[in-house]
């Protein structure tokens, strides 16, 4: 077989010794080629039969979305069943759908999550957004790895991700309960979740974290008191639940954010 064009490095376009061309995957198996090139029968993990010319859609989004199923599966190890093949299928049709309307930004607060608590499938969706972005007219957006990721966590998740899930979901209401009632759709709110998710994420993976000055936090402490109070409130919650302890710098962040959000004052 001959290399014929680039999908990422682990996914190519080749073209037998017949002249029928190909997707093929494997480790490395389109790194650093060049058109015409031969391609090492052993690289060769799975391969699709191109039907037609796989530059032009739908035939090529159709190969390609073959190569992400075989893709996620060799990554995650898991088999898809048909009926989870055909939705992985019909997401990838919506994304080459939205990549034809105005470009969305990527939110980077997600993708940070993700890679810390589902690494891997974070990493197969990208890779599959290279694949597809190696047949589409129009690349998709950088934010289409996350909304895969989310898709393939509800396809494949086992045991063990939806309990860490679960964990989390479990402790941001935990929190939010205890520094209610809140304007839900204020932007100090969004921003006070964004900073909560992070710092229980961080406390989930035992990431070391900067403790602070505690000189600075007991200022904040006293200028505000009822906030911090709250605060307080919430390190008990979860040092009794989870065992966590909340360094200086956790509890001024925290505490800066709940005073914002409980006077109105803008993030």
């Amino acid at each position: 077989m001959r290399f014929v064009k680039n999908f990422n490095n682990n996914a190519a376009l080749v073209v037998d010794d017949w002249g029928r061309e190909w997707v093929v995957l494997g480790n490395g198996v389109g790194f650093g080629k060049h058109a015409g090139q031969p391609v090492d029968d052993g690289a060769i993990l799975r391969r699709f039969k191109a039907a037609g010319d796989v530059t032009t859609l739908p035939t090529a989004l159709a190969v390609a979305t073959r190569a992400v199923v075989a893709l996620v599966e060799a990554q995650l190890r898991v088999q898809l069943a048909p009926a989870q093949a055909q939705l992985l299928a019909a997401h990838i049709r919506l994304a080459a759908h939205r990549a034809q309307a105005a470009p969305v930004l990527p939110e980077a607060s997600a993708q940070w999550e993700l890679t810390h608590l589902f690494p891997q499938e974070f990493q197969a969706a990208t890779a599959a957004v290279a694949l597809l972005n190696g047949v589409l007219a129009r690349p998709l957006a950088p934010i289409e790895a996350v909304f895969l990721t989310y898709h393939l966590i509800t396809l494949t998740a086992g045991q063990a991700a939806g309990a860490a899930l679960g964990q989390l979901n479990q402790l941001m209401r935990g929190v939010i309960d205890l520094v209610a009632p809140l304007d839900v759709t204020s932007y100090a709110y969004a921003h006070f979740v964004t900073h909560l998710r992070a710092l229980l994420i961080r406390l989930m993976h035992h990431e070391v974290a900067p403790v602070g000055d505690a000189a600075l936090t007991a200022q904040i402490a006293a200028a505000y008191a009822p906030a911090f109070a709250t605060v307080q409130a919430v390190g008990q919650y979860l040092m009794r639940t989870q065992g966590w302890v909340l360094t200086p710098a956790d509890q001024l962040d925290l505490t800066l954010d709940v005073w914002r959000i409980t006077h109105g004052e803008p993030a």
